[in-house]
């Protein structure tokens, strides 16, 4: 079986970072972004959930994708989906 993972050579351990991120909505949804960096690369990403809102006027709201823009993630390494919504 061939193994797919990436390594990474870390530097300076004091600058390696989990940052999580929650977001949730008043009624119902909610998503968490995960975010392994060392400063200068992001490492992984990965999000568990997703949720977004249509408002009357057609309007999508998704914040997990936002604050991923925000972050300049383009793509994630794993997304978990732990119920449908």
């Amino acid at each position: 079986m061939e193994n797919n993972h990436r390594k990474y050579l870390i530097n300076d351990f004091q600058k390696l970072k989990l940052r999580i991120f929650t977001i949730g909505y008043p009624l119902e949804g909610e998503s968490i972004i995960g975010v392994i960096d060392d400063e200068d690369r992001l490492l992984f990403s990965f999000v568990i959930d997703s949720y977004e809102i249509v408002d009357p006027n057609k309007r999508v709201f998704n914040e997990t994708l936002e604050k991923l823009r925000e972050l300049n993630i383009s793509s994630i390494d794993a997304f978990f989906w732990t119920h449908p919504d």
